[in-house]
């Protein structure tokens, strides 16, 4: 089945957004293990074409670590909290 078109002020990252993501997620602690840009585009994608759309809550936590551990679940980190936005 199709999907409906994204949201209206839906739209991809600036130059500028994506520079600051990478840092971000290169500030994701150890042992924890964040997804590059590269990879983060393509588990992105698949996450998109599913067939019923996937709440962030269900595939988020693999951004930041590839294990699907919770970075900061008990106290979200600036870095963490500014790259759920």
């Amino acid at each position: 089945p199709s999907r409906p078109p994204p949201a209206a002020g839906t739209r991809d990252l600036s130059d500028a957004e994506l520079r600051e993501l990478d840092g971000l997620l290169g500030r994701v602690p150890k042992p924890l293990r964040s997804l590059s840009l590269d990879e983060m585009d393509g588990f992105v994608a698949a996450i998109a074409v599913q067939p019923s759309p996937l709440e962030p809550a269900a595939w988020l936590r693999f951004v930041f670590d590839s294990d699907g551990h919770r970075w900061g679940a008990d106290e979200p980190s600036v870095e963490r909290a500014r790259a759920e936005q």
